[in-house]
């Protein structure tokens, strides 16, 4: 994720938002030009660009099924977080389609720069997602535990103080097997540095078993801190 793209809407809640709508317009996008697209002009590279149009039907029946998948909810969270990244390879294929497919865009032309541009953004952005940034982890213990009707209340107590915000949320991992994987929450406290406390609601297959096995003592890995969701009046 880059920070300044939160910065720019408004916060981490509008870009999600943001994120999947122009999703929707990229995969309408996509089947309208699937359905309606012919080969036109010439190819970079005729030897090439057979392999070029079909794949772009490869990498579009594909990209159609993950999205599907997303939308859908057809999967558990765990798996969906994984499939989901098969998007960069597929995003991959589709580009070598958009510039050795027989393309009504000149090479080397203003619209066949800011093609290579923005694809290039793109493929530098999802390699920036493999690195596993393990910069500035914060561990803390479990010292309370209060389960209730439909969420968990959980208390952490930080090996080192934050610097929390109202309205900023934490990404958390719980050093368990099965609770291994980061997930982001509201902190809904903000008056002591060293404690954190959450209400996390059971609204899928993690949050369920976080409410279920998470206990006093347990090692909760703190990832990051972010957010930007309080005005700031003069």
């Amino acid at each position: 994720r880059f920070s300044w793209v939160d910065f720019l809407v408004g916060g981490p809640d509008k870009a999600y938002v943001m994120h999947r709508w122009l999703g929707y317009i990229a995969v309408v996008s996509l089947s309208l030009h699937w359905v309606s697209a012919k080969a036109a002009g010439a190819a970079l590279m005729p030897s090439l660009s057979h392999l070029g149009e079909e794949s772009g039907e490869f990498a579009a029946i594909l990209i159609l099924i993950l999205v599907l998948i997303s939308a859908l909810k057809l999967v558990p969270y765990h798996l969906w977080k994984k499939s989901h990244l098969f998007m960069g390879p597929l995003f991959i294929i589709a580009a070598f389609h958009s510039f050795f497919s027989a393309s009504p865009f000149v090479a080397y032309s203003l619209t066949w720069v800011i093609m290579l541009v923005l694809s290039s953004l793109a493929i530098f952005s999802w390699i920036k997602t493999l690195y596993n940034q393990k910069i500035s982890l914060v561990s803390s213990k479990v010292v309370a535990v209060k389960r209730m009707s439909g969420a968990v209340d959980i208390e952490l107590q930080c090996n080192t103080p934050l610097m929390i915000k109202a309205g900023q949320f934490a990404s958390l991992s719980v050093n368990k097997n099965g609770l291994n994987e980061q997930h982001p929450f509201s902190v809904i406290n903000t008056n002591d540095s060293s404690k954190l406390r959450f209400i996390i609601a059971n609204v899928g297959d993690y949050t369920q078993k976080l409410n279920s096995e998470i206990q006093i003592a347990d090692e909760v890995i703190i990832h990051k801190v972010a957010g930007k969701f309080t005005p700031e009046y003069k």
